[in-house]
């Protein structure tokens, strides 16, 4: 791969506009790629749909895990309070939560 082919896009593995279409990242072969590129193009949108939440799930407890880490004096819901309030910007958990702890990252 040559140093141009790498500044085509910050994603290289979506949708670089290569004729050879998405690339795999660094740390995969090709041929585990295309396993996973077929496993995705055969998934329905429901199982599609699935995978994210349960991702977007595992992401938020890797969240509060870490906030736990950095504040042992948190009680598992100010965890939770400090990664809403990280998502949703401040001005925007204010308006939605006026009564919501301000606690920390």
């Amino acid at each position: 791969m040559s140093a141009s082919a790498d500044m085509t896009s910050p994603h290289p593995s979506v949708g670089s506009g290569s004729p050879a279409g998405p690339r795999p990242p660094a740390d995969t072969s090709e041929d585990a790629f295309l396993v996973r590129l077929a496993i995705l193009r055969r998934m329905t949108f429901a199982q599609k749909a699935e995978q994210i939440s349960e991702l977007s799930e595992t992401l938020r407890d890797s969240m509060i895990a870490g906030v736990r880490f950095r504040h042992p004096e948190y009680a598992p819901a100010e965890a939770r309070w400090a990664v809403i309030r990280h998502l949703l910007g401040e001005e925007l958990f204010g308006a939605a939560f006026p009564r919501a702890p301000r606690v920390a990252l």
